[in-house]
């Protein structure tokens, strides 16, 4: 996890399918409290970076889907990163348009 004054950005690797569904959910949970609750108020964007994930399942996608619901519900901008096969595995589960930006 990288912090600086007004972002936050957590790196991912490997697989995240439903045995790393949990601990993706305890980190995601976790820093959105820090952010919130903590000193780090003045956090407005969370990155979260799938440049490295090898595998993006389905449980991975729903964790990452609340935790966007969360930290959206905070005020905090959410931003997901990915490689071509995380884009990919988005994109046939219809999931692209709710967590990848347009640009």
């Amino acid at each position: 996890m990288d912090v600086h004054p007004r972002a936050v950005r957590i790196r991912m690797y490997g697989d995240l399918d439903a045995g790393a569904a949990p601990r993706l959910h305890r980190v995601l949970t976790d820093t959105i409290a820090q952010v919130v609750e903590g000193p780090r108020t003045s956090v407005v964007r969370m990155t979260i970076d799938l440049e490295a994930v090898d595998l993006l399942a389905a449980a991975g996608m729903t964790v990452l889907l609340r935790a966007r619901g969360v930290a959206e519900s905070h005020g905090l901008d959410w931003v997901v990163c990915v490689n071509p096969r995380g884009r990919r595995a988005l994109t046939m589960a219809g999931l692209d348009g709710a967590l990848l930006l347009r640009r």
